[in-house]
């Protein structure tokens, strides 16, 4: 593993920890396609792989919402 991504991933992990949301998502992604990766998604927390979850779903636009 590079130390580069072992970076990230600590400081994932230690922001969601800490509740930090807001930061962990920034991270998230700027990082997303090598995060998204699964030798590296494994070693995300619970909190994290959660968070990674959420913005890859949601970067998907919806189809059934109406729009007003």
């Amino acid at each position: 593993m590079s130390g580069n991504i072992a970076t990230i991933i600590t400081k994932v992990n230690k922001a969601c920890d800490e509740l930090d949301f807001v930061s962990a998502r920034v991270l998230i992604e700027t990082n997303l396609l090598k995060l998204s990766e699964a030798k590296y998604y494994r070693l995300l927390n619970t909190s994290g792989r959660v968070l990674i979850k959420h913005i890859l779903a949601n970067s998907n636009p919806q189809q059934d919402s109406t729009k007003l």
